[in-house]
């Protein structure tokens, strides 16, 4: 949803793209917010837009919802369509005690102001499974209020366990924007985004384009599930965007991630991408570079796309094969981080 908190639409030809700017001189911010990854399992519980939160997640999720909720909010959403007011965003709170606050703002907002966040939400054309919500406006938004309380104490035990994916993230994110690979990490955030050059692109559904200006640019790991992607483009200060922390699934059966390696090239990378960046230098093809990693040329073929996306890959034609060697770019960091 443009103007607010989206959650990937229906898939279409169409792309939107995010204009940064000079990506390798970008200033990120990685905030902590676990009140957008409690919207996003919840979005993903009543049906909207799977978050690809785990089976057992999810099932524990439904359960906990009071049950006056989980028989109102449900209809509300459909697969692929799952854009939400800005009123139900928790995005500012970062603490426990702030997404109380959020919440209790939440219950005590007036008709007036649930009905004007609907009705930009959806441009004006409010589909007809939310025009219960039109009819009754604050017992829709004491609702949401209530799942997501009830969300906050089944998933306490978890959030602050994954809290540590979180400080790795920002670590992450923090070497690569210092030392100017900052679309390293934005390669490679979902499915759903692309880096193109300068311009992050959006290919989940149409939003329209937008661009970054001097507003700041946050980004947030989401710690609900591998296909979690939550945004807001138009804001007046800032552009964020959501993505899946690594290791979501490890902290979700109650398992500690493993020690994070000391090679600082994998930990921005990935591991995959580390050994691929490293290879590069004996400008190999794909099928060469997949059999030296032992992995499905398929899988190279895309950890490769997303390195060309990235700046840091570049492809030449030599008789019937190609090659692929370090750009400038690619060189600078493997010898950086190397």
């Amino acid at each position: 949803m443009v103007g607010g908190t989206t959650w990937p639409g229906e898939e279409t030809v169409a792309e939107s793209r995010v204009r940064l700017g000079r990506v390798d001189r970008l200033s990120v911010e990685v905030v902590y917010r676990p009140g957008t990854t409690l919207v996003s399992l919840l979005v993903d519980a009543l049906g909207g837009r799977p978050q690809g939160v785990l089976p057992h997640v999810r099932r524990t999720i439904r359960a906990g919802l009071p049950r006056d909720v989980a028989r109102l909010l449900p209809p509300l959403f459909v697969p692929g369509v799952s854009p939400i007011p800005d009123w139900l965003s928790t995005d500012a709170a970062g603490s426990d005690q702030e997404i109380h606050e959020a919440l209790e703002r939440m219950r005590d907002l007036s008709a007036d102001t649930v009905l004007e966040g609907i009705d930009f939400t959806f441009g004006g054309r409010v589909p007809g499974r939310w025009e219960p919500a039109l009819r009754d406006p604050r017992r829709y938004a004491v609702a949401f209020a209530d799942a997501l309380d009830a969300l906050r104490t089944t998933c306490a035990p978890v959030l602050r366990r994954t809290r540590a994916l979180y400080e790795r993230e920002a670590e992450r994110v923090g070497i690569a924007s210092v030392t100017g690979h900052i679309g390293v990490v934005l390669s490679q955030l979902n499915a759903l985004w692309r880096l193109d050059g300068d311009d992050l692109v959006y290919s989940g559904g149409r939003i329209g384009d937008h661009a970054l200006g001097d507003r700041r640019f946050l980004l947030v790991p989401i710690l609900s599930g591998s296909n979690a992607s939550i945004f807001s483009l138009d804001t007046r200060d800032c552009v964020s965007i959501g993505y899946p922390a690594r290791g979501l699934a490890l902290a979700w059966h109650g398992q500690k991630p493993a020690a994070e390696s000391r090679d600082a090239l994998g930990h921005v990378a990935g591991q995959v991408r580390a050994k691929i960046l490293r290879y590069l230098a004996h400008r190999p093809t794909v099928g060469e570079t997949a059999a030296h990693l032992n992995c499905a040329p398929a899988t190279v073929t895309y950890h490769c796309r997303q390195l060309e996306d990235a700046g840091l890959l570049a492809r030449e034609r030599r008789g019937q094969s190609v090659r692929m060697s370090l750009t400038p770019r690619g060189q600078a960091l493997v010898d950086l981080l190397a």
